[in-house]
């Protein structure tokens, strides 16, 4: 190496050690430098990094808090100028400067209680008064703000916050044109004060210029480093110009830069649902209620966003919701009615809708809703009035004077309703609703002719309208000329081979003639246009039923069924003939769905189905749902006498006997649940003595038969208990009596018999879940422990989250197949993880599999959820001796044999092991 190299590496290696600390002061330079270019994330780090050296560093102090102020970080920039005012900066400079930290925040009252020192200079003086004002009108108080104004006018009416501050106060006191000229002026001289560019985009947005108030918050971004607030309301100006996708570019910035602040995802949900994009609106709008849940409109929204896409329990319970935040919110009020009105909860409706009515007659919309929640009600004179009085309103709308003329008619005014529904039809001369409705009218009046005639004006409107042709038709057909009607379709099919319409009419007429061949042509002609029409399947599955083809009637059914499953009638049919051959498993996942809850006559089946399967509670849920729509049904409260007798409920009986014996006090079934409600009181000889009462009862009754069973029960006879128990079973073969001959065998010792009983149902009946777990059960107790294994397995095929099954086949296969039981165990486990029972099958099976740890953990939790259940804690004293814990399984076992009233079976078993912990002990 050269020395002349030498010599230059010397010259930087010194010029370096003398380089190589820079100074807080260096780095306060430099954050200025950066603070002047807005680059205020560099200055950021400059000045904590001199800070760090010297915390004292006021001229630090300040800068920082002035760039916090910049960047919307009013807590932080409060804090640095109180510490700058600790380190000697001047009042005249920290208290403004506070309090612009503090208007940040919100800090309203903090900033009006602030006392300015004495001999403050007038600038500083005249800006705190300006921004004290700010707060005073924060707070809503202008005479206050005024008084602060003056005091700063009086001392520097130049600055650009004193003018702003009388800008703020001209436009409280709704003096919008001399405010705009103010904060004109200011944006000319100061273009780079920010509030008075938001206060113009403000004021042009109240005049309506939208794009002028666009622009103004532009300029206000452009001066802002985190713009939230600004671009809200740029936002809300570019939706107001319908700049959807401009808005929409304006909310993601929002959410990129601020993932936690409302207003974007408010205004991004806001976009989307005008875009027609409802489940990104959803979304977005679902996030802005997680972020601010009482914000009204957010929940406002979005129970609208889930109406159009009619998710009912979201929008009811976000609607709900709003109503709750804001009782006085109309729109949520009518929105949240139309929903309750399709739930027919009309008392609702109307308390939604009544007030609105009340204090806005002229709510039409309102007036509608409470028409119909009073129609729903029954009514219908009020219901009426309503509608005509929107009828009046309306005078050229052809809706309000149809609706008006079908409210007249409900409410026996047969000629105003008809005058209202013919006003509307000459409104609407092309309206087939409107003609379908007035000649519906017309035929209920027995006015055929009336009919013939509007329906030959509305064919005359549309003479090639296939749809007019077949209302023609059907108007023929109404009034009594068959011959006319079907002559009608049969054109309406020489023009339109594939018309709908016109071959349900021709096959059910053909059917009603008992033209089966034509009625299944017809049926046939129409599914190979529209496979999967019910009314058609409904004609072919009768014509099958007529010629005794059973198959074909059931696959037909179950195809309506999938092809419409929101028709009640397929189900209905499909259900009645699956009861019939005592399927009632299939008869009630048919009945089931939630959508039929809408059908009474549906639940009423669904309930005769839960009684046959000996689920009593959901039976007593569906016919107490039935009886509350049909109350003066008698039927209804029988079928309840026999669920809450089966259920031993006094109280539930003694109400359904009230009302039996309301409806009608002579009634044989009231009669006799008087007599079972005496028998569940304990009073066998009273209920005897009741019947003796009445010669006439037919003995052989099942009603008489259930009573005399009761008595028999209760008296603990076990003979006649049998006998009337058979004849129940022999007379009504479900299997509920099934279950009762089965247990009444039982209690009279001859379990043969009971076992004989479950298997011949069974045979016939292989989907009973209920019976054959009685059967399994029944076989354990007779220790026949592979044929109940072979019964809980089946049980299984049917319901594989049978807990009874899963959990007895773990117990029994624990020492047969110690894998598969650890699996029964585990799967019962996860159905009933707190059940105490399962939790010892599973610490047995952990055993049986070598599983120390899990075995000895599960048993533990066994014996902590039932401490007093010896047999929990006997297990886990084997447990431990199998794995060699001999200390604890004698402590166990010994508090076993502790305890009083201990099963022989179980002392027996204890003894055992604890003669076998001694000689592991010796």
């Amino acid at each position: 190496m050269s020395r002349y190299v030498v010599l230059l590496l010397v010259m930087v290696s010194g010029l370096l050690a003398g380089c190589d600390r820079v100074t807080p002061d260096m780095l306060v330079t430099r954050a200025e430098t950066a603070y002047l270019n807005k680059d205020y994330r560099k200055a950021v780090i400059d000045l904590k990094a001199a800070l760090s050296e010297d915390g004292n560093n006021a001229r630090a102090r300040w800068l920082l808090g002035e760039v916090y102020l910049i960047i919307g970080d009013g807590p932080s920039a409060e804090k640095e100028f109180r510490h700058a005012g600790t380190l000697g900066v001047g009042d005249e400079s920290v208290m403004p400067a506070l309090m612009r930290a503090l208007l940040a925040q919100e800090k309203y009252d903090e900033i009006v209680t602030t006392e300015v020192a004495p001999g403050m200079p007038p600038k500083a003086t005249a800006e705190i008064a300006a921004l004290q004002a700010l707060a005073y009108l924060e707070n809503n108080q202008l005479e206050e703000a005024k008084q602060s104004y003056a005091k700063a006018v009086a001392n520097a009416p130049e600055l650009p916050d004193v003018r702003f501050a009388q800008a703020k106060i001209l436009t409280a006191e709704n003096q919008r044109d001399q405010a705009m000229a103010i904060v004109d002026e200011i944006t000319k001289q100061s273009p780079d004060y920010v509030p008075a560019w938001v206060l113009l985009g403000d004021l042009l947005g109240r005049n309506h210029k939208f794009a002028e108030a666009e622009a103004a918050y532009s300029k206000a971004l452009a001066n802002q480093v985190n713009p939230r607030n600004e671009l809200v309301k740029r936002a809300f100006a570019r939706l107001a110009q319908s700049k959807l996708e401009e808005a929409g570019q304006d909310a993601d910035v929002l959410i990129k830069t601020s993932p936690k602040y409302q207003p974007g995802f408010y205004l991004s949900g806001l976009v989307a649902f005008q875009q027609g994009q409802l489940e990104q609106a959803g979304e977005h709008l679902e996030r802005a209620v997680e972020l601010s849940p009482n914000h009204l409109q957010s929940v406002f929204l979005l129970g609208v966003v889930e109406t159009r896409m009619d998710h009912a329990n979201q929008a009811q319970r976000n609607l709900e919701q709003v109503v709750h935040m804001q009782p006085g919110f109309a729109p949520a009020r009518k929105l949240l009615a139309y929903w309750y009105l399709r739930d027919k909860k009309a008392r609702e409706v109307e308390s939604l809708v009544r007030p609105i009515v009340a204090a806005r007659p002229k709510d039409l919309e309102a007036k509608n809703l409470l028409a119909s929640a009073l129609v729903l009600r029954g009514r219908s004179e009020e219901a009426a009035r309503l509608l005509l009085e929107i009828a009046q309103s309306e005078e050229k709308s052809p809706e309000a004077q149809l609706r008006a003329g079908i409210g007249m008619m409900s409410a026996g005014d047969a000629e105003t309703g008809l005058s209202l529904m013919k006003k509307a039809a000459d409104l609407a001369p092309q309206d087939e609703v409107t003609a379908t409705a007035l000649i519906s009218a017309y035929i209920e009046q027995k006015t055929g002719n009336e009919a013939l005639a509007i329906a030959e004006r509305y064919l005359a409107q549309k003479p090639n309208d296939h749809a007019a042709m077949n209302l023609m038709a059907a108007t023929h057909y109404a009034t009594g000329d068959q011959a006319q009607a079907v002559a009608g379709y049969k054109e309406v099919l020489q023009k339109d081979p594939a018309n709908l319409k016109a071959l349900q009419m021709l096959a059910t007429i053909a059917l009603q003639d008992e033209d089966y061949g034509g009625a299944l042509a017809y049926a046939k002609q129409g599914l190979e246009a529209h496979p999967g029409d019910v009314d058609l399947l409904l004609v072919r599955a009768q014509v099958a039923a007529k010629n005794g083809n059973d198959a074909e009637v059931e696959s037909t059914l179950r195809k309506a069924v999938e092809d419409n499953p929101s028709a009640p009638l397929p189900r209905a049919n499909l259900a009645r003939i699956y009861m019939l051959r005592g399927e009632n498993q299939k008869a009630l996942e048919l009945l089931s769905d939630p959508a039929m809850d809408a059908h009474v006559e549906l639940v009423r089946m669904r309930g005769e189905v839960n009684y046959r399967l000996q689920r009593f509670d959901e039976a007593q849920t569906d016919f107490e749902a039935v009886a509350a729509k049909s109350p003066e049904d008698i039927d209804l409260y029988r079928m309840l006498a026999l669920i809450y007798d089966a259920q031993q409920d006094q109280a539930g009986l003694r109400r359904v006997l009230d009302a039996m014996m309301r409806l009608q006090p002579d009634d044989d079934q009231a009669f006799l649940a008087k007599a079972r409600l005496l028998v569940l009181s304990g009073d066998t000889v009273g209920a005897e003595r009741l019947l003796a009462t009445r010669e006439n009862l037919d003995q052989s009754s099942p009603l008489v038969l259930a009573t005399r069973y009761a008595i028999a029960r209760r008296s603990k006879d076990v003979e006649a208990e049998v006998s009337y128990a058979k004849q129940m079973f022999d007379q009504n073969p479900i299997a509920y009596h099934a279950a009762l001959l089965n247990r009444s065998y039982l209690r009279a010792g001859d379990a043969e018999s009971a076992k004989q009983v479950l298997v011949s149902w069974l045979d016939g009946h292989p989907s009973d879940v209920k019976l054959r777990v009685e059967l399994a059960n029944l076989l354990l107790q007779k220790n026949e422990i592979q044929q109940a294994v072979a019964h809980l397995r089946k049980v299984l095929e049917v319901d594989e989250a049978n807990l009874f099954a899963l959990n007895n086949l773990a117990w029994i296969l624990t020492d047969q197949s110690p894998t598969e039981a650890l699996g029964y165990a585990k799967k019962a486990y996860e159905l009933e993880p707190e059940s105490a029972p399962v939790m010892d099958t599973l610490a047995l099976a952990y055993a049986q599999n070598d599983d120390r740890q899990n075995a000895l953990r599960m048993i533990a939790r066994a014996v902590d959820r039932a401490p007093d259940d010896p047999t929990y804690r006997l297990h886990r004293a084997q447990i431990r001796f199998q794995y060699g814990d001999v200390p604890g399984a004698r402590s166990d076992v010994d508090g076993v044999l502790r305890q009083r009233n201990l099963a022989d079976s179980l002392r027996a078993e204890a003894s055992t092991l604890q003669q076998q912990i001694e000689q592991a002990s010796n």
